[in-house]
């Protein structure tokens, strides 16, 4: 590790028993509300798949929130955090997947891609099908940028959150 970071991490500030916690917490709410404001103001529709990043961010930031409520219980902060880091790797383990369903090199589920149709299905068994299917197939990419996409980003900055977060959980204190 990097003198610099090293001095970082050990200024008493950084010690505070409140700051990885505020930290994870921050980043999960960063990255909840950017697709919130994607969906809401933008009219990005989610996926499937989008859903379940948002549930291993909302994990991410279950861990961050209970690391503040117990803050000054060091053993409780350590497992909250924990999950944090395991809320960022869910991430970018389901974000990974996706961007493979995105680029064709495998398929997505069959909620990803409406195949509850059958032949042979009754009238009220197909409607319900087609009234179930997804509204926004995984393989569509709404958004991208230099062509990465929303999911592309997630590969990129969650595992830099759960590096972070473990750089925090690795100070004393």
């Amino acid at each position: 590790m990097s003198d610099t970071l090293s001095a970082i991490l050990r200024h008493p500030r950084v010690q505070h028993p409140r700051v990885a916690p505020a930290i994870v917490t921050l980043l999960a709410v960063i990255a909840l509300g950017g697709a919130f404001v994607a969906q809401y103001v933008f009219h990005l529709l989610p996926c499937v798949l989008c859903i379940y990043e948002r549930w291993a961010y909302g994990a991410a930031l279950a861990g961050g929130v209970l690391g503040l409520i117990f803050a000054e219980k060091p053993g409780a902060r350590r497992a909250a955090l924990w999950l944090g880091v395991l809320g960022f790797l869910a991430v970018t383990a389901i974000s990974v997947y996706h961007v493979g369903v995105e680029q064709g090199w495998w398929t997505g589920t069959t909620e990803c891609s409406g195949e509850g149709i059958k032949a042979g299905m009754s009238r009220e068994d197909l409607k319900n099908a087609i009234l179930g299917a997804p509204k926004v197939a995984c393989t569509d990419v709404a958004w991208d940028l230099w062509g990465i996409s929303l999911a592309g980003f997630n590969v990129i900055f969650s595992p830099i959150f759960a590096g972070i977060t473990l750089l925090l959980m690795r100070r004393r204190g």
